[in-house]
């Protein structure tokens, strides 16, 4: 554009030169050449993609077969071909990496049913069979002892040995009920915590969800706020192009009527 402007200038400063002194009438000869010099300049717009092909004619003129939006350079979008959506290579999407979709697979999982739990229910059941057997076998040895005592002492009988029994089944009852009650708050614990470490991961995954989608709406307003910004500038060099084959075309049409008279 630059070259355009510049011949323009010289032109336009001719003509300002012819008018404040009448004496100096310019021949069309004067003036006609910078047609041809015009024409080369927007021409070589045009083939660059800024503006219209413009060429001059046998008269000098330079013609023009106007200005169209599609001509000059074209802006690749990021958009879809409808507008309304970002092409699929251009959004953001945390579903593509492993690591979050393994994430998402512990947060909507039901509580108790993921790994960490069912790792601490096995933990858990381990350990509540070890304190059975302990309670058992605390049972007897107590039982086995009481019996000893007695025997030394001479008082072990028919009806001492039947209500010692008897109480030693009572006391291993209560001890098993005391160790399936601990494993049935244990289990209840785990269950909790797990709850908890879904929320935690839920929530996680919705943030990173919702950072997403922010992101891939910044992303399309920016995109079409650049496209604006190319179209209104495309726009303006397209009519400085126009201009500056009305006032070539104005020129010359200026230095033929001079040269007529």
């Amino acid at each position: 554009m630059g070259s355009a402007k510049r011949f323009v200038k010289r032109a336009t400063n001719s003509v300002k030169k012819t008018v404040s002194n009448p004496t100096r009438m310019l021949d069309p000869k004067r003036l006609a050449p910078f047609a041809p010099g015009m024409a080369a300049a927007l021409g070589g717009m045009g083939a660059a993609g800024i503006g219209p092909k413009l060429g001059a004619g046998a008269d000098g003129y330079v013609s023009s077969q106007g200005v169209n939006p599609g001509d000059g350079p074209v802006r690749e979008s990021l958009r879809t071909a409808d507008g309304k959506d970002l092409q699929e290579q251009f959004k953001y999407d945390p579903n593509k990496s492993g690591a979050f979709s393994k994430l998402k697979e512990q947060a909507m999982a039901e509580p108790g049913s993921s790994p960490w739990a069912k790792m601490q229910q096995q933990k858990q059941g381990v350990e509540q069979a070890g304190a059975a057997d302990a309670a058992a076998k605390s049972s007897a040895q107590g039982l086995a002892q009481a019996q000893g005592n007695l025997m030394r002492q001479g008082g072990l009988g028919g009806g001492a040995r039947t209500r010692m029994a008897m109480q030693g089944a009572r006391d291993l009852a209560g001890a098993q009920q005391g160790v399936n009650r601990a494993g049935i708050q244990d289990r209840l614990g785990i269950q909790e915590q797990d709850i908890n470490r879904t929320q935690d991961a839920l929530g996680k995954v919705s943030s990173t969800e919702l950072q997403g989608q922010g992101q891939n709406l910044a992303t399309l307003q920016g995109d079409v706020k650049d496209k604006g910004l190319f179209d209104m500038e495309k726009y303006k060099q397209q009519m400085a192009v126009l201009g500056a084959n009305k006032t070539a075309n104005a020129q010359v049409a200026a230095a033929n009527n001079s040269g007529k008279k």
